[in-house]
């Protein structure tokens, strides 16, 4: 019963590589790289225990547990998780950052039999990157295009 196949969920992971300086002459323009996504099995808790059996510590802040005896997993601290949502790819096949759902939250607990990893949510914006979609309203069975949209666009903040 250590590792059930029934509950073993779908992930990918994506480890970090490096950093990317898109400027010669501004070092705050780094971007940071990731692997491509890699699929792997594994079982995941489905929420966060109290702290009191919290066996990552009372002041690491995760949202789930990931457990399973592939000790093979190259999985650190700087890797980033998708579960539930395909990862995104970039034009030079490396993960995109801001698609991942998790990010690992502390050093993974290495037992005898398997690994534990301690992973947090990251917030995601529910604006879509590409809006440009038609606004399309109905008025009395008349429709109305609403395209030019000036004043509502994120951007311009």
């Amino acid at each position: 019963m250590r590792d059930l196949k029934r509950n073993q969920r779908k992930m990918h992971y994506s480890l970090y590589i490096e950093q990317e300086n898109e400027s010669d002459f501004d070092v705050l323009d780094t971007v940071a790289k990731y692997s491509a996504p890699v699929e792997f099995k594994a079982s995941l808790t489905a929420g966060k225990s109290d702290s009191g059996d919290s066996p990552f510590g009372k002041d690491i802040s995760y949202d789930r547990i990931i457990s399973t005896v592939n000790k093979d997993l190259p999985i650190t601290e700087t890797s980033l998780i998708w579960y539930g949502t395909e990862p995104v790819l970039l034009e030079d096949g490396s993960a995109d950052p801001s698609s991942a759902d998790y990010k690992v939250a502390a050093a993974l607990l290495d037992g005898l039999d398997g690994i534990r990893i301690a992973i947090k949510r990251i917030a995601k914006s529910n604006v879509p990157k590409d809006d440009k979609k038609d606004d399309v309203t109905e008025d009395n069975g008349n429709k109305e295009d609403n395209s030019d949209s000036s004043g509502d666009d994120l951007e311009d903040w």
